[in-house]
């Protein structure tokens, strides 16, 4: 059999299979909008079960607007009228899995003074008695998606 270079190689197919679905997280910053304000939607804490970030996004924002798709785990979206929004993004792993979460977003023309939104992070997130934690709470806002200004510690453990 001669071999011609223009023609197309046989190559076999493989099949990715994942039986697992991702895991979806869903948060918004500020927890309390004004009209037209922008809206951070964060779902970086979603990830796939093998360990791999999802690769699709498809995010709802719960006020008629068209989904939107993305391939970064954020996205900015501002309401045009007060209200209360259902928001939710699935994530879609390479196998195609889906995983969805949503939160609640508020959206007010003259919001009422409320509490601060804390956002806690710590690492490792898991550790030995005695291990040093890292706590971040740098993400905190004000109810006017502000960032908080003073913090008070409280670990639980009496120090």
């Amino acid at each position: 059999m001669e071999s011609n270079p223009s023609s197309p190689a046989q190559t076999g197919l493989s099949t990715y299979y994942d039986p697992v679905d991702p895991y979806a997280a869903l948060r918004s910053t500020p927890p309390l909008a004004k009209p037209q304000q922008k809206v951070r939607f964060d779902a970086s804490d979603s990830q796939d079960a093998n360990g791999d970030p999802p690769l699709e996004y498809q995010w709802n924002f719960g006020d008629k607007t068209p989904v939107v798709t993305t391939n970064k785990p954020f996205v900015d979206h501002a309401y045009a009228e007060p209200g209360t929004y259902p928001a939710s993004v699935t994530v879609v792993d390479k196998a195609g899995n889906p995983a969805s979460a949503s939160c609640t977003q508020r959206v007010q023309s003259q919001p009422t003074i409320g509490p601060p939104y804390a956002a806690l992070v710590s690492q490792p997130k898991e550790t030995l008695q005695y291990e040093p934690v890292d706590f971040d709470a740098s993400d905190s806002q004000d109810f006017e998606g502000k960032p908080c200004v003073q913090f008070k510690w409280d670990f639980g453990d009496g120090t």
